[in-house]
């Protein structure tokens, strides 16, 4: 049973939406998620500071999109480089599943053509740290 989830949010809705397939199984329904979004270090504070505030409304945006108890929901915004804070939060959280996207895929217009691109047999090679658990990305 799937009882923790990590879902890497860029913004495009895709693993939310990813998410929420998954939520009409009866073993995901009951799980604990965590919305993580993560900024990559920017040189000034101006950037920085328009950088976190897209952040909020994104993670406010994947809260409202997902079809579970906002209880079960944990938005976590991080600052970092996204491949070792998504590796750490996993390791930190004891995470089921992980869900996150996949640089360069591109998507369909149908559902089962997003689901069947956004599914992948590997993890990205730089999250290779993550070692244990189980992946759609």
């Amino acid at each position: 049973m799937i009882k923790k989830i990590l879902v890497a949010v860029a913004g495009r809705g895709l693993c939310e939406e990813m998410l929420n397939m998954m939520l009409d199984i009866p073993s995901f329904q009951q799980a604990s998620v965590t919305l993580l979004h993560v900024v990559p270090p920017e040189i000034s504070s101006d950037m920085m500071s328009e950088k976190l505030t897209e952040a909020g409304k994104i993670l406010a945006q994947a809260v409202t999109s997902i079809k579970l108890d906002p209880k079960q929901i944990n938005p976590l915004l991080k600052q970092g480089d996204p491949k070792d804070i998504v590796c750490q939060v996993a390791n930190e959280e004891d995470v089921d599943l992980i869900i996150m996207g996949f640089p360069g895929f591109r998507t369909s217009t149908s559902n089962s053509g997003k689901l069947r691109q956004s599914v992948c047999v590997s993890i990205n090679h730089s999250s290779h740290a993550i070692s244990q658990g189980r992946y759609l990305c």
